[in-house]
């Protein structure tokens, strides 16, 4: 009866935990103290483990097991122990260091009761008495081993620091794990890291590190116990191991520890540290919940100590697939065109890292490796059994050392000059602040992008990053700003917005390739990615929405050859620009073309002259059009010749209708772009013309020719427009017609 009392009492304290964060339910896992029997106790019976005893004693986890805690406890027998002291050179654990020994000791004890079903498949979810069938993804355990605080040196800096140094994790690996990975032979998969284990077979076995599971869940007072054929060596980090390997992989570590970032723990100051010290955490590039960065390779948990998925804190891992020194460095100099490794920007850097290392991913098994590895630019890269050259398991994650590079995608594609030539710096680190290539990695898409140089930015607009913003915050994301002039005629530098930096980039890219050799004779509207903006070809030439043309520089031209995409590049001298007028105000300064429209406009209230009351004309600043309520609309205006003053109504309430016949609003149409020679989606459209609330004049707007197009009211009359590039206002776009339209009353 006790027995089972037990069971249910240590089956509804792993409940607790499996379905609560872990801080909530620490004080559940206190053992009662009417229950006898524990982990020491049960050693000590079964015999055969008088050295894990010792060591227990030795390092003082005997009263960690002999109290109230739960645990999983993993015991080598004294066959294990003698092998493990003969291999490192020792005759007793007294001449262990104690500090190691501590290590070595607690690495055995997981925090917590996990019975046989959960390591073999860790669900939150599942009950703790049937637990439900899982993946066995789960794979990584908290143990009780927790190094002191390091002195360690900032790669960066040269200071030194005390490190806080979290608790080790323990990789239980269960079959069920290699069957879901679709392993086409699991021993040879776990050989491939560990040569010597004891395969003890593939039907739902236990594996921790280089060691087999002999005897599983043996249920005690405090917890299960699991006997294992060797001494468990703690793993290292996957930042350690490159230390450990730097023969092969000094670059990448170096390289890595660019983005090394000392950061001070106020709590763990408060917790841990003596008395005039201060505590901080080693990572890389950001610490934990602060962005998508490089991942932590240094820290022993991949997730944030504070994530309340306890499960992703089991089933995640680093996999590193790290490039040899002899063929990283040729790479790098060959692409970035530097003497020294070192020499390569941090952002670009960035990208070149982060394809060889992934944050929150499961487990890599060596068998995948034929299937391909898929980058987080959706690149895809062959990496082959024959292409390692060093495996390491680590514990928070797997070290793959490699023979080759793996590209990511922006170094091939059309971005591939903004991460290979400095100049274009500025432009670079706005596209990354902006996603804006990361969102064009698509090798059956087209894309034209106009790359402007530093210089030629930062000497008109003032654009210029700014590394070292914010001290104390991450180099890529929140440190770096970019600077621009206050205004055009105040060059006081400021902080560039968000918006301005995404209406500038997305501005020189278009969705297309533009080659104006290819579209000779005609007039071609491309749209940018920044809505509403377009630019155009004709007569060989490229011209900005202005009508300005501007000149290539210099070109660069790609084709894919895992896809039908192609891309080009223009080195530019200047940014597109926009037209600065209202559609009121081009209709005023317009007055060759459109003032017999816009002085009716003005007669019938539809305009309004700013600022209030002027009578001088030059002395206009701005034309409002307050009855628009500042939508965006398609204008048809008529030209001077076209006006007929005979079909102009007379009546107010009539005029105001006629004029607002050659309104065409966007919203309200639902239409996403300008309807442009060969371009856009042509058909039938509302007007602002209303003779009832639900009843509006309509035109219908198609295609004449690459230069103008033909606009109909609904008696099917049909004008055209006057074959000009249209005027692209702030708020709106302007067509001249050559004969007068009239609405039709319903």
């Amino acid at each position: 009866m006790r027995k089972m009392f037990t069971k249910v009492l240590i089956a509804f304290l792993s409940f607790l935990l499996f379905t609560g964060c872990r801080d909530e339910v620490k004080e559940y896992y206190e053992r009662p103290d009417y229950l006898r029997g524990n982990a020491y106790e049960f050693l000590q019976e079964r015999g055969n483990f008088t050295y894990f005893l010792s060591a227990l004693e030795m390092t003082g986890y005997k009263d960690a097991l002999d109290g109230r805690g739960l645990y999983s406890v993993f015991a080598p027998n004294d066959e294990s122990f003698q092998r493990y002291m003969t291999k490192k050179g020792k005759t007793s654990l007294q001449d262990f260091n104690l500090d190691s020994l501590k290590i070595l000791i607690s690495y055995h004890l997981i925090e917590f009761s996990f019975n046989r079903s959960d390591f073999l498949a860790f669900s939150k979810t599942a009950s703790a008495e049937e637990p439900e069938e899982g993946d066995g993804s789960c794979y990584k355990y908290e143990t009780l081993a927790q190094e002191g605080i390091k002195t360690m040196t900032d790669p960066n800096t040269g200071r030194n620091v005390k490190v806080y140094q979290q608790k080790k994790f323990l990789p239980v690996l269960s079959t069920r794990l290699f069957r879901t990975q679709e392993s086409n032979n699991y021993e040879s998969d776990y050989k491939v890291f560990f040569p010597s284990i004891n395969w003890q077979g593939d039907d739902n076995n236990l594996y921790v590190a280089n060691a087999a599971v002999v005897e599983s869940g043996i249920p005690i007072d405090n917890g299960y116990m699991y006997v294992v054929d060797e001494v468990i060596e703690p793993l290292p980090t996957v930042y350690n191991a490159l230390a450990g390997q730097s023969s092969n992989f000094k670059i990448f570590k170096e390289l890595y520890d660019r983005f090394a970032y000392m950061y001070y723990d106020a709590n763990k100051t408060k917790d841990y540290a003596e008395l005039g010290d201060s505590l901080f955490q080693f990572y890389h590039y950001l610490p934990p919940t602060a962005g998508e960065d490089l991942p932590d390779i240094a820290c022993e948990w991949t997730v944030s100590e504070n994530e309340s998925d306890y499960e992703a804190r089991l089933k995640y891992a680093f996999n590193c697939f790290v490039p040899t020194d002899n063929v990283l460095a040729p790479y790098i100099q060959n692409f970035f065109g530097v003497e020294h490794y070192q020499d390569v920007p941090l952002l670009n850097l960035y990208y070149l890292l982060k394809a060889h290392v992934a944050n929150r991913q499961k487990l890599i098994l060596p068998s995948q490796l034929d299937k391909g590895l898929e980058g987080s630019l959706g690149e895809e890269w062959t990496v082959e059994r024959n292409n390692l050259v060093a495996t390491q398991f680590c514990s928070n994650g797997v070290l793959y050392g490699i023979d080759k590079v793996l590209e990511p995608a922006v170094f091939s594609m059309v971005m591939r000059p903004f991460f290979q030539y400095p100049r274009f710096s500025t432009m670079l680190n706005i596209a990354h602040k902006q996603g804006t290539f990361g969102a064009m990695v698509d090798p059956e898409r087209e894309y034209t992008i106009f790359a402007i140089a530093n210089d030629a930015l930062k000497d008109k607009y003032g654009y210029n990053v700014n590394y070292y913003a914010n001290e104390d915050i991450d180099v890529l994301n929140g440190r770096v700003t970019i600077e621009t002039f206050n205004n055009e005629e105040d060059h006081t530098i400021r902080t560039m917005s968000g918006d301005e930096q995404s209406a500038f980039i997305q501005n020189q890219v278009v969705d297309g390739y533009i080659k104006p050799q290819e579209t000779m004779g005609k007039r071609v509207f491309y749209p940018t990615r920044e809505s509403y903006h377009f630019i155009y070809t004709e007569n060989g030439q490229i011209y900005g929405e202005n009508r300005s043309s501007i000149s290539p520089l210099e070109t660069w031209e790609f084709t894919y050859p895992n896809g039908d995409g192609r891309g080009i590049v223009y080195e530019v001298g200047d940014k597109f620009q926009s037209n600065k007028e209202n559609v009121g105000m081009a209709l005023f300064s317009n007055a060759d073309k459109y003032q017999k429209f816009y002085q009716a406009l003005l007669e019938a209230n539809l305009i309004q002259l700013k600022p209030d009351g002027v009578t001088n004309i030059a002395d206009v600043t701005a034309v409002e059009m307050d009855w628009l309520k500042g939508e965006r609309c398609m204008v048809f205006a008529p030209l001077n010749n076209a006006w007929d003053e005979t079909k102009v109504p007379t009546d107010s309430v009539e005029l105001d209708r006629f004029l607002k016949f050659f309104f065409v609003p966007m919203v309200e149409n639902k239409l996403q772009d300008y309807i442009l020679p060969n371009h856009g989606t042509t058909g039938t459209y509302e007007t602002r013309c209303a003779y009832t609330p639900a009843t509006k004049a309509k035109m219908r707007i198609t295609f004449s020719n690459d230069k103008q197009l033909n606009i109909a009211n609904e008696d099917n009359l049909t004008v055209q427009t006057d074959g000009e590039v249209p005027f692209f206002a702030t708020d709106g776009l302007i067509y001249g017609i050559k004969e007068l339209l009239t609405p039709v009353k319903p």
